[in-house]
């Protein structure tokens, strides 16, 4: 159990790192966004949020296989390791989510839970209810494909999608971290109580 909740502090560690990078990247393309409005966007600009965002797929995957590695045990225990054991398989299934989130990775059962909750706070009509389908993630990753390909100027789409990127990243890191710091306190807690 000990090592379980070590993989998952590992793992949310690794989630705010990715956070962090990403929320820098998409900065980055917004600033030079608002500078090259007119003399338009180069290629090697997008290139580096892609670089951006591949490199945190990758860390994302690395981390989401050691998560896998935590499994529950169905030993028989005493009510209270059976439930921490609970909440562990808990917050390993949320990470999972969060991981197919940011990497837009498709899972078997639909939207994933993260998904879900981040899609809740939008105002529906027709256009929004097409892109509910897809995260903020993979909205700016089409708007700017949308730019390179066809080399029209869709900047104030980009630059809208790139905002609502950044809020949900923002609310993200904000979960992410009251969640790591209520797993340091219950750790300590754990390592209090088996000493």
């Amino acid at each position: 159990m000990l090592d379980g909740s070590l993989r998952l502090l590992d793992f949310c560690n690794t989630t705010k790192d990715a956070l962090s990078l990403m929320k820098e990247s998409v900065f980055e393309l917004q600033s030079v966004l608002r500078r090259r409005v007119q003399g338009g966007l180069h290629l090697n600009d997008v290139k580096q949020y892609i670089t951006c965002r591949k490199t945190v797929k990758k860390a994302i995957q690395k981390a989401l296989k050691n998560l896998k590695g935590v499994e529950c045990s169905s030993i028989e225990s005493p009510e209270i390791v059976s439930v921490l054991r609970d909440v562990e398989a808990i917050t390993r299934d949320v990470f999972e989510s969060l991981a197919s989130f940011i990497s837009q990775q498709r899972r078997p059962s639909g939207w994933s839970l993260v998904s879900k909750l981040m899609h809740q706070r939008k105002v529906a009509n027709e256009q929004e209810e097409e892109e509910k389908k897809i995260n903020e993630f993979a909205l700016v990753d089409a708007s700017l494909e949308g730019i390179l390909g066809s080399k029209t100027n869709k900047y104030e789409k980009v630059q809208s999608d790139l905002k609502d990127l950044e809020m949900c990243i923002e609310d993200l890191e904000e979960g992410t971290e009251c969640l790591y710091r209520r797993m340091i306190k219950t750790r300590v807690t754990l390592l209090n109580i088996f000493n």
